[in-house]
């Protein structure tokens, strides 16, 4: 079978199933393994797979299927059919894989969450085992790039804020203390009182009359 095949086999069978229960072995109702059994049978056309979900890593038929554990950088190819741990319960789950990447992918399940019918269900790789790969004619394809994050915008830098205290001037200016005017004799003659005056104005009229008689 070729990957185109199996892609187009994978497809109808979703539709076949999409809000439909599978009870593949007539007992305990609507399983997990009752989904993985049919699509083994139907699709890939192995012989019966047995066990509960977390049983089914040896169990897959290795002329059918390649067996590759989950790491944090492989992916998927649609139409494997996905494998969880004791992580996700007791008896772990089982899905066929759509797509999806490195961080997450979308299967068909059923019994996720507890009681469902067939459906298509997001997941992230927690508790994820690895998958069982349908071989196919030619390799698979490269798995997808994992999605970048957007850029994160630059985050602005405040201008510098002055500072509260500036720092004051080192050198303070020169305290100028103000001199009082002093008073400068003319010729450095002493300044005649009021006193002097009048007593030298009554000397020359006293020396006049005393002349003229």
């Amino acid at each position: 079978m070729s990957r185109a095949e199996l892609e187009s086999a994978v497809d109808s069978f979703v539709n076949q199933f999409s809000g439909h229960g599978i009870d593949f072995d007539g007992a305990y109702g609507y399983q997990c393994m009752d989904l993985a059994e049919q699509y083994n049978k139907q699709v890939v056309g192995a012989p019966r797979i047995g066990g509960n979900a977390i049983d089914t890593p040896p169990r897959f038929n290795r002329n059918f299927y390649d067996w590759i554990g989950n790491t944090p950088t492989n992916v998927p190819t649609k139409g494997s059919i996905v494998v969880w741990g004791s992580a996700v319960g007791q008896y772990g789950h089982i899905a066929v894989y759509l797509q999806g990447n490195v961080n997450s992918f979308v299967s068909f399940d059923q019994n996720w969450p507890l009681g469902s019918v067939c459906h298509q269900q997001s997941h992230n790789y927690s508790g994820v085992l690895g998958w069982a790969q349908p071989k196919t004619s030619e390799p698979a394809p490269p798995p997808p790039p994992p999605v970048a994050p957007p850029p994160e915008a630059p985050t602005p830098v405040p201008p510098p804020a002055a500072p509260d205290d500036p720092t004051p001037d080192p050198t303070p200016p020169p305290i100028v203390v103000p001199t009082p005017p002093v008073s400068v004799p003319v010729n450095n003659l002493p300044v005649p009182t009021f006193a002097e005056d009048f007593f030298g104005i009554f000397k020359a009229i006293w020396k006049f009359l005393s002349h003229k008689f």
